[in-house]
C-alpha cells in the first residue's frame, strides 16, 4: 500500500442475499464521474 501510495485498504468477501454487511460498490453518475466506496447494507439492499 505504501509503495503504491494507496489512501485506503479494503477487504471484500462474497455477500449473501439479505446478509447484514456492506459492500464495496462502484457508483457512477450520469455525467461519467465514478467512485468506489463502501456502502452499508441498509443502503445497499434497496438498490439490489
Amino acid at each position: 500500500s505504501a509503495i503504491r501510495q494507496f489512501h485506503v485498504n479494503s477487504l471484500a468477501v462474497p455477500r449473501k442475499a439479505k446478509e447484514a454487511i456492506g459492500g464495496i460498490t462502484k457508483l457512477t453518475h450520469a455525467d461519467g464521474r465514478a467512485m468506489v466506496i463502501n456502502v452499508e447494507y441498509n443502503q445497499l439492499d434497496p438498490l439490489l
